[in-house]
């Protein structure tokens, strides 16, 4: 009984991380412009609005400015709440440009690429889109070193295998974090477009 308590329990905490982390992110990409303010349910938005809703109203003012956008320091501080174990590394490695995806072309499926938290220099300098297709070899090993990852469902570093999938003990791990991140941020770097049947053999190697 008590086992079958802690499953539930278990359960539980996995569906409020996930439920947890796209309203935080949805919430990054509305800071970051990434999303229409629609997508936001939002409260206290009278004259006497919190603090953080301060933060999201002065993003929103640069943003029509024409500024460069940071993340507000009250969204930082509630996913590093939420995410103690991945956000500080996780954030900088989609600051850094340390993201790239493959795309299949018809199904519009996504895998990414992501740096080690060590890895120095970006994916590449400005955001950009590879038009001519891949092949699975020459595009899953577009950035030796990088770890494969699909944000909500799996990351192939130890981190995840060990923390997330087998012990349960973190929600995601700092590459998984770093993809959410890093498409709220737009700043993934060398979108590369590939034939289904290669996304496919990807995805089966996983």
């Amino acid at each position: 009984s008590n086992t079958s308590n802690e499953e539930v329990f278990e359960e539980i905490h996995v569906f409020s991380s996930i439920v947890l982390a796209d309203a935080l992110f949805q919430r990054l990409a509305f800071e970051m412009g990434s999303s229409g303010a629609g997508n936001i349910n939002g409260s206290g938005s009278g004259s006497g609005g919190s603090g953080s809703d301060k933060d999201v109203s002065h993003h929103l003012g640069a943003q029509q400015c024409g500024q460069r956008l940071e993340p507000s320091d009250a969204t930082l501080a509630a996913i590093a709440y939420a995410f103690p174990d991945a956000t500080e590394k996780g954030i900088d490695i989609a600051q850094k440009g340390q993201v790239a995806a493959l795309v299949a072309q018809q199904s519009k499926r996504r895998v990414y690429q992501v740096a080690s938290s060590g890895r120095a220099g970006s994916f590449g300098g400005a955001a950009a889109t590879a038009t001519t297709p891949a092949g699975a070899g020459s595009a899953a090993n577009a950035h030796p070193g990088a770890h494969t990852c699909l944000p909500r469902e799996l990351c192939t570093c130890y981190k995840f295998t060990w923390d997330v999938a087998f012990r349960n003990e973190a929600a995601m791990c700092k590459h998984q974090l770093a993809v959410r991140a890093a498409e709220a941020m737009r700043t993934v770097r060398n979108v590369t477009t590939i034939q289904d049947e290669d996304m496919a053999a990807i995805l089966g190697a996983l």
